[in-house]
């Protein structure tokens, strides 16, 4: 969540295109969670496609929240 969020808002800043800033944290945090998959079973851990379908999900709400926070920071001004 905090990937997928964190990422949205820098991309954001430096793009200022919410759909771009949007897909280039789900995208990320898409990559980082297939990364520790396959890093996964060098630690003692099993590959599980659950846990990078959980990851990916938590990286979309990351990313809705940065969308609600941004359209609050615009209401306001």
């Amino acid at each position: 969540m905090l990937i997928g969020g964190l990422i949205s808002y820098l991309a954001h800043e430096k793009t200022n295109n919410k759909l771009k800033s949007v897909f280039f944290g789900v995208f990320l945090a898409f990559l980082i969670g297939l990364a520790k998959e396959y890093i996964d079973p060098l630690f003692g851990g099993d590959k599980d496609k659950f846990d990078l379908i959980y990851t990916v999900l938590g990286s979309m709400a990351g990313a809705a929240l940065f969308l609600l926070y941004n359209a609050f920071l615009q209401k306001k001004s």
